[in-house]
C-alpha cells in the first residue's frame, strides 16, 4: 500500500504522535511518501524514523493521503492529490477541524479501519477555474472556494460562471 503524508507545521508536542503514526504505517508494510514541508519538519525529529520517500509528481499510485494539521493543511493535501480521486484522511493537529475531523488520539484507529476496509468516504466536488489564457492557474481546481482577484484596480473584469 502507498500512503502519503503532508503537514506544513507541527507543534513540538505533536512529534510523539507523528512518530507513532509513522511507525504504525511502517509496521503495516506501507510505502511512505512525505511532502517537502513535512520532510523538513521531520528532519528535526530526534527519534529514528522509518524509511520515507519524497512525494513524487505522479501520485496516481497512492492509496491514501494523510493530512496532519487543520483545514488549511487538508486543503493543501487536496492540491497534492488533485483529481486522482485519492482519499484524504485529515488528522486534526491544528485548531480548526471542519474538514480535518479525526483527532490525533483517534488517528491510529482510523488508519486501522482504512486497512480493514471499514470506512466510508465523504464525496466532495472540486471546483475548476479557467482563464482566457492571459494568466495560468496552477492548480486550476479547488475544494472549498476560488477567489477571483484583479491586479489592476482601475479596470473592469468579466467573470463567467458555468
Amino acid at each position: 500500500m502507498h500512503i502519503a503524508l503532508h503537514s506544513k507545521s507541527l507543534a513540538q508536542d505533536t512529534f510523539p504522535f507523528v512518530t507513532q503514526l509513522l511507525q504504525y504505517l511502517h509496521q503495516q508494510q506501507t510505502q511512505l511518501f512525505v511532502s517537502p514541508p513535512l520532510q523538513t519538519l521531520l528532519s528535526t525529529a530526534a527519534s529514528e524514523l522509518p524509511p520515507m520517500q519524497p512525494l513524487e509528481q505522479d501520485l496516481t499510485h497512492l492509496d491514501l493521503m494523510v493530512s496532519l494539521g487543520g483545514d488549511g493543511t487538508l486543503l493543501e493535501a487536496v492540491n497534492y492529490v488533485g483529481t486522482t480521486a485519492t482519499p484524504v484522511l485529515g488528522i486534526n493537529t491544528g485548531r480548526m477541524g471542519f474538514l480535518a475531523t479525526v483527532a490525533p488520539e483517534e488517528g491510529l484507529a482510523a488508519l486501522a479501519s482504512f486497512f480493514q476496509g471499514q470506512y466510508s468516504l465523504d464525496q466532495r466536488t472540486l471546483l475548476q477555474a479557467e482563464t482566457d489564457g492571459v494568466t495560468s492557474l496552477v492548480p486550476n481546481f479547488a475544494l472549498n472556494e476560488i477567489a477571483v482577484l484583479k491586479q489592476d484596480s482601475s479596470s473592469m473584469i468579466a467573470i463567467q460562471v458555468c
